[in-house]
């Protein structure tokens, strides 16, 4: 039963009583406030700025989809390429084979030789060492840090083909 027909109904159970008057101003003004409340929905349900904002709504949606499937994807391509590759930069090789040919190095050393930043060696070095390829003495008297090449090193450089 929708609202105007419940107010009907209360209407005419109190049209019998004394004080019918007062409620039925106050059913009337009910009534009204009612009407005006059921036509603004129907406006609303109808209105097209509702459809349209619907239609954005579902374009925003599909593109979030797609967003989320190409982050997806991104995230496998990099997955693959980093256990197809596995590969380190190619400052890294060059480290790497530098310590194969000499017993160890040091960083200002190696910089020289390889042509490269004294920091981006350090960086290298410590990344290198990070991943246990290779490993150093560090000296906390002044003398600089000595690296050589460790086991894994060696691994990765044969396993590459890159000895000898």
């Amino acid at each position: 039963m929708s609202l105007p027909e419940l107010i009907d109904k209360i209407d005419s159970l109190l049209s019998g009583g004394a004080n019918d008057s007062v409620v039925r101003s106050q059913l009337v003004v009910l009534r009204e406030q009612s009407e005006a409340l059921e036509q603004r929905l129907s406006t609303l349900e109808t209105n097209p700025q509702s459809d349209a904002l619907a239609k954005e709504c579902d374009r925003l949606r599909a593109l979030l989809s797609e967003a989320h499937e190409t982050i997806e994807r991104l995230r496998y391509d990099v997955s693959q390429s980093k256990q197809s590759h596995g590969d380190r930069p190619d400052l890294e090789h060059r480290i790497l084979l530098f310590l194969t040919q000499h017993s160890r190095a040091d960083e200002r050393g190696l910089s020289q030789e390889l042509g490269a930043a004294l920091e981006l060696i350090r960086f290298h070095l410590q990344e290198l060492e990070k991943d246990e390829l290779i490993y150093g003495s560090h000296f906390y008297t002044g003398k600089p840090s000595e690296w050589r090449l460790g086991q894994e090193g060696r691994r990765y450089l044969n396993e590459r083909n890159l000895l000898g």
